[in-house]
């Protein structure tokens, strides 16, 4: 059989087609409904519009000749504008196997218009026409090689529904339990009954008869032969390692090449579908912890990204949810109604700019860790393809992830589009990445801004006008700095100390990221940077501070946050987050604490350990004390950083240890260390002092 344009009905009657076959190699058939619904209502829309559509042709005069010239070229007019296109189909053939055609691709459509015309058959009465068309010798066309039971199954289930005009499968004594465990015959049972409910929701009636016409002679296919057994088979794991190509895509794919009135036209752009294809199965791995064996996950979570993008650039609601628990209202196969395909290259465009210039512009700065970091997140979302894109993003914290993921990602493709179409240099357009990039670290949910951040990013250079936030802080302040080599010296210390983990997540503190650590002013340097840089590094060598450095702050000041549960007193001295920014419970940046810490590090150059024993020994613990962080750090003083050995939360409870008042401070419930809210875990402090700690406190209480 030659490659092609055919009817589903021409690749099954055929001459030269004996079988189409699934061979051994082949996956199950595996589409769920979603794919069934999307595909079938695709299907559905065309023979809709082909019965509706008006013929632009009237002849005079009436002769029956003439009625039948009028009617041959309405039928040819439906054809060429109204048929459906399923996509490109895939085959190879063998020598040794005349008349065989190995399936390579296409399978799940093929598979699922075949049992939806076998259920058409029974319903309307064409089951003969069903039997001429696709059954031969009484075994069907198509055959399944996967496993022996799907073969079994077929054949059982086309003889059955021909000779008895019925479906009902799981009822028959010949389906057996074992067919419950085979997932290609499981998936045509459930979408064959899913079918017949889609079916009776048209309430078609008399067209149903129409309807399998249209679906056998009207729905086309672009078919591929590869010709060589070997070849065709290597073609195979290509493609079925990359995806099944028609999880939507290609049906969208089909539909917006049948735009085309030329050959030369669909034959362009196919092409370059297919290379996007291509693109996302080389990106298919990047972001996603294990690699993604179905390319088209990441391109079909790209086409519902950028669709969503388009409706709201131009403030269309139509298809927007307004609960996550809606039915998707728009299905990827019906995205051209939303999408037409040199939009789609111009995103694809934007992401492969990325790619292109990041190597010339991380080669202008001492540290650009963060790009490669930045690229990965953005392929994470697409290849995850678990956001719903077409959340309502009026109302962001109802769909606090979407929105995050709506703000970075439609941020970073719309500046990059709107950018290089402005003529801006590679430099500031990677730059202004830098900015989507906190602000999804940031937790930033505003969708609905996101037009007019790119707007002031193009005229103004500024992402924000606020001038509270420090995102334009920043900016304005580098901006002022003079000399090109010095601002990518600076800038690239800026971004290290931003990006450690303490510092890149500005979720809820505020969207802070460094003016926690520094007064952004003309007294700032690289030499004050790097001392800064590596003083951070020595406090927080990893996201998680030291016991030391827990111990250090007490001598600074009251730093812990107040934690539930509320039963009883409970204080954390580990919420490093928020405690760098010196945010208390009340959410508020009034803490000194750790700043004050902090410039003695820089100023001592030395390690926390070393701070920590100097100013340990120039304490003076008082027993007196009644002030709660005076007596933490007299147990400190004492226990060191043993007082941390469950955790880094001290609890005051009276009746985990059977005790109402602290060993040593009796105006005071007993003091515990803990590492969760769990009792299980507490240690009473009082009962970790050394021994001749405890005989001095004795004595002092005998004596008064």
């Amino acid at each position: 059989m030659r490659t092609g344009k055919y009817s589903f009905k021409e690749l099954f009657v055929n001459r030269y087609v004996t079988n189409i076959v699934i061979p051994e190699i082949q996956r199950d058939y595996v589409w769920g409904h979603q794919q069934v619904k999307g595909f079938l209502q695709s299907l559905y829309d065309s023979f809709n519009q082909y019965c509706t559509a008006t013929v632009p042709l009237k002849l005079n005069g009436g002769s029956e000749g003439d009625n039948d010239i009028e009617e041959e070229f309405r039928d040819f007019y439906r054809r060429r504008h109204f048929s459906a296109n399923i996509g490109f189909i895939y085959a190879y053939s063998d020598e040794e196997y005349q008349g065989r055609y190995f399936l390579i691709d296409g399978q799940q459509r093929i598979t699922t218009l075949y049992i939806v015309l076998l259920l058409l058959a029974t319903r309307t009465g064409m089951e003969d026409d069903f039997k001429k068309n696709y059954v031969r010798g009484g075994v069907p066309v198509l055959d399944y090689r996967v496993r022996d039971a799907s073969t079994a199954f077929l054949k059982k289930m086309v003889e059955h529904a021909i000779t008895f005009s019925d479906l009902n499968l799981k009822d028959q004594l010949w389906y057996l339990d074992d067919y419950d465990n085979d997932k290609t015959i499981t998936s045509i049972v459930s979408n064959l009954d899913f079918a017949r409910q889609w079916l009776s929701g048209l309430s078609l009636g008399d067209d149903e008869t129409k309807l399998y016409h249209y679906l056998q002679s009207m729905t086309e296919c672009w078919y591929f032969d590869t010709n060589i057994s070997a070849q065709g088979e290597n073609l195979y794991i290509y493609l079925n390692a990359r995806g099944e190509q028609v999880q939507g895509n290609e049906n969208l794919k089909a539909d917006m090449l049948s735009k085309f009135t030329t050959i030369r036209e669909q034959n362009s752009w196919g092409r370059k579908w297919e290379t996007w294809q291509d693109y996302f199965w080389r990106n298919r791995g990047l972001g996603v912890l294990a690699s993604n064996p179905n390319a088209d996950k990441g391109f079909n979570g790209f086409l519902y990204c950028i669709a969503a993008l388009e409706l709201y650039l131009s403030e269309d609601e139509k298809y927007l949810l307004n609960s996550l628990k809606d039915e998707r209202k728009i299905h990827i196969s019906e995205l051209s109604s939303v999408l037409k395909i040199d939009v789609v290259e111009k995103y694809i465009n934007a992401l492969e700019y990325i790619d292109k210039n990041k190597d010339n512009f991380k080669k202008k700065y001492q540290y650009s860790g963060w790009v490669d970091k930045c690229i990965s997140q953005l392929w994470e979302i697409f290849n995850h393809n678990n956001t719903e894109w077409f959340v309502n993003y009026k109302h962001p914290e109802s769909f606090s992830t979407q929105a995050r993921n709506m703000v970075f990602v439609w941020g970073v493709i719309h500046w990059v589009t709107q950018a290089v179409e402005k003529g801006i240099d590679n430099e500031a357009i990677f730059r202004a990445l830098r900015q989507f990039y906190l602000r999804y670290h940031n937790n930033i949910r505003t969708p609905a801004q996101i037009k007019s951040s790119i707007e002031s990013l193009l005229s103004t250079g500024f992402i924000s006008n606020d001038s509270n936030r420090e995102e334009f802080i920043k900016e304005r302040w580098l901006q002022n700095i003079p000399g090109e080599e010095i601002n990518r010296e600076i800038e690239s210390l800026i971004w290290e100390i931003e990006d450690h983990p303490l510092n890149i997540d500005g979720s809820d503190v505020g969207a802070v990221n460094i003016t926690h650590l520094i007064v952004l002013n003309d007294q700032v340097d690289d030499d004050l940077l790097i001392k800064i840089r590596d003083t951070f590094k020595r406090c927080f060598p990893t996201k998680s501070g030291s016991k030391a450095l827990s111990s250090l702050l007490l001598y600074y000041g009251a730093y812990a946050r107040t934690t539930t549960p509320k039963s009883y007193d409970s204080y954390s001295f580990s919420d490093w987050k928020y405690i760098i920014r010196g945010i208390g419970s009340s959410s508020r940046r009034n803490n000194t604490t750790f700043n004050d810490c902090f410039d003695d590090l820089m100023k001592k150059d030395g390690s926390v350990e070393d701070l920590l024993e100097q100013t340990r020994k120039e304490f003076v613990p008082d027993i007196q004390a009644t002030n709660f962080n005076e007596q933490v750090k007299w147990y400190n003083y004492y226990l060191h950083e043993n007082m941390w050995q469950v955790g880094n939360k001290i609890v005051l409870a009276r009746s985990w240890g059977g005790q109402d008042r602290d060993l040593v401070f009796k105006n005071q419930l007993p003091f515990y260390n803990l590492d969760t809210d769990f009792r299980s875990s507490a240690t009473l402090l009082s009962n970790l002092l050394p021994g001749d700690v405890k005989r001095q406190l004795s004595m002092e209480q005998e004596n008064g």
